[in-house]
């Protein structure tokens, strides 16, 4: 440590590990966000597959209830069981169908919600960021600036100390 360092103490400067450990709280939201996002956005993602076997299964069930909607009907009727379970196939082979679209209208959705999460995440991270590296880098100006005005109080007393032990020319010095 140099003389300077122990008489006004040593120049502040910045540790980006500082920064990324301030920042390591919102750095781990933000991450989880972006994995939110890029799962919604992909549609073999355990998310969505999770999703459409939920549909799948509520499809089932309504074709299965459709199906024996249209049995009662054809038994109240008088048509054949074959006939029967032909247009019970048919209801749910309908119902499937109908699912199918609105899963891919569901993953659609998901995407553009993914992509939104995204870019919000992405927002929030850049601000985050600048806002916590702006207050260190203020917080070492400030250590700085007191250190460089310690540093000046110093120079302009030994300037005054010095200018006082110095004779003056022509002040009636040696003749």
């Amino acid at each position: 440590m140099s003389f300077v360092d122990k008489l006004f103490g040593k120049k502040a400067t910045m540790d980006p590990s500082r920064v990324r450990s301030m920042m390591a709280p919102t750095q781990g939201l933000v991450t989880e966000q972006i994995g939110i996002g890029r799962d919604l956005m992909d549609p073999t993602s355990a998310m969505n597959l999770n999703f459409r076997n939920i549909m799948a299964q509520r499809a089932a069930e309504s074709g299965a209830q459709s199906g024996l909607q249209m049995q009662k009907m054809a038994a109240m009727t008088g048509v054949s069981p074959a006939v029967a379970m032909m247009q019970s196939r048919m209801a749910m082979n309908q119902n499937m169908g109908n699912i199918n679209n609105q899963f891919l209208n569901q993953l659609n959705q998901r995407f553009g919600q993914g992509m939104g999460l995204l870019q919000s995440a992405t927002g929030l991270q850049q601000s985050l960021d600048e806002g916590n590296v702006n207050t260190y880098l203020a917080d070492i100006n400030a250590q700085n600036a007191r250190r460089n005005q310690r540093m000046g109080m110093a120079a302009s007393l030994v300037g005054s100390a010095m200018k006082a032990f110095m004779p003056i020319p022509g002040a009636g010095g040696t003749p």
